[in-house]
């Protein structure tokens, strides 16, 4: 499944589930769903480099293709291999339901 099918579709825009928590802790983000009012501890998600530059992305609210322009500035990357690799991501997300798309 491809959530941006086509660099075209540059303005789709994503957003943190409010099912859980995410904090920030030596220079790694950690993402805890939260299920029936209490903090899920078996389904800690630990988020490190271009994955921790997403989600802060998505927190600010960018759309598709500003955050693989920011990636491609991060990171010596071709455009191709940032496209995927951030669709990849947000594929994964989507698939745990930790983020989704912005209304």
């Amino acid at each position: 499944m491809t959530l941006v099918p086509n660099a075209s579709d540059r303005k789709k825009k994503f957003e943190r589930s409010q099912d859980l928590v995410s904090r920030s802790v030596a220079g790694e983000t950690l993402i805890v769903p939260v299920r029936g009012g209490v903090g899920d501890l078996n389904s800690i998600y630990t988020l490190r480099n271009v994955s921790q530059l997403i989600w802060q992305l998505i927190g600010e609210g960018l759309s598709f293709g500003e955050m693989l322009d920011r990636i491609m500035l991060e990171y010596e990357v071709t455009v191709e291999q940032a496209e995927q690799d951030l669709d990849h991501f947000l594929e994964e997300m989507m698939k745990e339901k930790l983020i989704r798309p912005a209304v």
